[in-house]
Parts: structure tokens; sequence; C-alpha cells
């Protein structure tokens, strides 16, 4: 039966990842029902979903490779947002919360259901940092809430600083108002941001489409490898639940730089210069 499932859907002009999407739903449904599993285990669904594979569409072309916003390219986005108003102050806020938190631009941006808002309730305010609390966050399944300290970075791109900017001048000020608000007092959208960081990276002279709101979370997890923090460290700060965060690490041209200097030095203490 789980065969001619599939081969109904490959009839119906699914893919192979949509199929295997379909049959990973019916098994938990079973296992939610308690019926057996043997039938999952069957060593012709495999082959099945390897020929259809091998036929199909063509691939699409690969995206190009997104790029991480370094805290040199925040601070210039900073530069170019200005802070008399509540949309400038929120995108401020906003860039900061994603590089300096590692935060997920729909875990303070507005982007639709089922993505919650963050509201100033959800900030705590301490003497040394800022407690975020994300009621919608990606690996919290069970949706009991993650809290995000933000500490003082001491320098002028400081996120503490930037999240008051908009905490003391936000147009409403209601425990229940949006955090980030643009001049209407509604929240600020993930478009909004998106569309802002690109347009920025295109008029500092990069390609826009190498630049999106994931590039802060990018920034923010590959300036902490360039810093030599460890990966248990980048995973625990970037609330991962597994290794799929080394993807995004990317060192910048500085470590690359210093690691064919070093393989350089090995080789000619080997072989001469």
């Amino acid at each position: 039966m789980i065969i001619a499932f599939a081969s109904h859907l490959v009839c119906s002009g699914s893919t192979r990842a949509t199929i295997s999407s379909h049959i990973s739903a019916l098994r938990s449904s079973c296992i939610d029902a308690g019926m057996s599993l043997v039938a999952f285990s069957d060593p012709r669904i495999p082959r099945l979903l390897s020929g259809i594979g091998r036929e199909g569409p063509p691939p699409r072309p690969p995206r190009p490779t997104r790029l991480p916003i370094s805290g040199l390219l925040l601070a210039r986005l900073l530069d170019s947002t200005p802070s008399s108003t509540p949309f400038g102050r929120s995108l401020r806020a906003g860039l900061a919360l994603g590089f300096f938190g590692l935060l997920r631009a729909g875990e303070f941006c507005f982007k639709g259901a089922p993505y919650g808002v963050l509201l100033r309730r959800h900030l705590s305010w301490f003497p040394s940092h800022v407690s975020v609390l994300l009621i919608h966050s990606k690996t919290d399944r069970n949706h009991r809430g993650v809290s995000v300290r933000m500490f003082r970075s001491f320098t002028r791109i400081c996120p503490v600083d930037l999240l008051a900017e908009v905490w003391t001048a936000a147009p409403i000020q209601s425990d229940d108002a949006p955090l980030l608000q643009d001049d209407r007092g509604l929240p600020l959208s993930y478009r909004a941001l998106l569309y802002f960081i690109k347009q920025q990276v295109r008029a500092f002279g990069m390609d826009p489409d190498s630049f999106g709101a994931h590039s802060l979370r990018i920034g923010g997890a590959s300036q902490l490898a360039a810093s030599r923090f460890s990966e248990a460290q980048i995973q625990a700060l970037g609330r991962w639940t597994s290794d799929c965060y080394q993807r995004y690490l990317r060192l910048p041209e500085e470590c690359l730089q210093q690691a064919a200097a070093s393989l350089g030095s090995s080789c000619s203490s080997t072989y001469g210069p």
C-alpha cells in the first residue's frame, strides 16, 4: 500500500522530496495510532525513492551562497539607518538582535501566521544585560519559551543600547505593544527588514542576492568561530539542537589567509622555500 501510494504521487507530479515527506508523515501517524511499523522497513521503499530521483524535471539552478553580515558590515548598516524615527530605531535594534543574539528574523520580526510578535513585556532589564523571552522559536517544540540574554558590548553598536533606544521612545509603550514598531506603532515586518538589508548592500556595491535577514545569524556565528569560540559554545549560543549550524559558518578572509600562511609554512619547513 505504501508503494502504491508513492506511485500515485509520482503520477501526480510530486517530487521525491515531497513523496518522502508524505511517507514520513504517514509513519508518524502510525506511531501515534500505535500501529506496526514493519511495512516501513521494506527495502523496496528506498529503492523506489531512489528510482524516482533518477527521473523528473531538471534540477533548479543553485541559489547564491548566503553571505554573512560581518561586524564591519553591521556597523555600516547601522550608520545608514537613522535613529530619529521609530522605524529606524526598530531596524537598528533588529539588526543587533539578529547578529549579537544569533536570532532568526522570524523570532523578532512579524512574519505572519503562525509566527508571533515579540512584545515589550517579553523584555526584562538588568544592570548588566537584557533578557529577551522568545515565545515562538524553531527549536522550542514544546512552546515553553526561550530566554536569550543580551549583554553590553561596550561599543558604539552595543545591542543593549540599541534596545534601549526603541524601548524609551516607542510610539506605543504598553506591555502588549510590539517591541519593534514602525512609525504607526505596528510591528516591524520581516519584509521590511529584508528589503532594507538588500537595498543597503546594493548601495554598498555588493550583490543583494547573496544577503538576507538570515545573514545576521550567519554573521554572528561566523564571527564567534573566527574568535575561537568552541563548537559547543556556538551551538549553545545559537540554540541549535544538532550540528547543522556548521553549514552556516563562513570564516572571514583573514582567517583563510592565516590558514594558508600556516599551511604554507609547514610545507616550507619540509621542502624548503
